[in-house]
């Protein structure tokens, strides 16, 4: 008996420890994934900003809601848009701010945590912003990833030399 509970215990530390270097690693996967979609739709509303003449410097930043006599117009939608979606990106947590989450066990905005739920509103957004840009949904990441992938694999067989053309 003696030894089966002994081994038991073993075996519970043991599965505790694997299970959290899986869980980390995990966890560092989906951070690096998150990040990297973010920085796509980073750059490419910064750049359609840019070429639009907006200040860049300025977009991101909370707009006072103003309408003028003749309604909202589309542009004043898409400019909207283009802010909405960059303050989403740059209120994105970071692995700082879940730190802080995670020590303040008596945070009201721990909804504000919800990095799925965070994730599909500015994927949302980033879907509306190819709308009413009139561009077709094949500037969407996965797109443009399963695009690349194909490519790849064609070109290098094991896509150790991925080239990312666009």
């Amino acid at each position: 008996q003696h030894c089966a509970d002994s081994g038991r215990r073993d075996g519970e530390a043991a599965g505790l420890a694997r299970g959290f270097k899986e869980g980390r690693n995990l966890g560092m996967k989906k951070a690096w994934e998150f990040r990297f979609e973010l920085g796509y739709y980073a750059g490419f509303v910064e750049f359609i900003a840019t070429e639009r003449g907006m200040d860049v410097k300025k977009v991101g930043c909370k707009i006072e809601e103003h309408v003028t006599s003749g309604g909202i117009t589309k542009e004043d939608r898409l400019e909207r848009n283009i802010n909405g979606l960059l303050h989403a990106i740059e209120g994105f947590p970071t692995s700082d701010d879940l730190q802080r989450a995670s020590n303040d066990e008596e945070d009201d905005d721990s909804h504000k945590l919800d990095l799925p739920v965070q994730i599909q509103r500015i994927r949302a957004k980033f879907k509306l912003l190819l709308i009413q840009l009139g561009l077709p949904s094949t500037f969407s990441l996965a797109n443009i990833l399963n695009k690349q992938e194909s490519k790849n694999s064609k070109t290098s067989g094991a896509g150790e030399n991925a080239n990312l053309d666009f």
